[in-house]
């Protein structure tokens, strides 16, 4: 029980990761010098950090038998400093996952 609350949990986390940091790339990439968005829009690129968060997120979403030992401290190594550090980028910001 408590491993499918923690795969559950870190699965919540991991979204709220991508969700923030792919906003600061779009962001970053369609705001001007004073931080007013564009009129127009400008395609983006997900930085390294966003595509990291992803690749964790993916080897997660496969089925939770397939979950080994290894891709659990895997993620849990990834998740602690967003954990004790960025916890900013912890608080979901998407309507649906709340």
């Amino acid at each position: 029980m408590t491993n499918d609350k923690t795969i559950t949990k870190a699965r919540k986390d991991l979204n709220s990761i991508i969700s923030n940091l792919a906003y600061a790339d779009f962001k970053r990439t369609n705001t001007n010098k004073q931080g007013k968005f564009y009129k127009k829009r400008r395609p983006y690129n997900l930085s390294f950090e966003t595509l990291e968060a992803y690749e964790k997120l993916r080897l997660l979403n496969t089925d939770n038998s397939n979950i080994t030992k290894e891709i659990k401290e895997e993620v849990k190594a990834y998740l602690i400093p967003f954990r004790i550090n960025r916890t900013e980028l912890l608080i979901n910001t998407d309507p649906k996952l709340r």
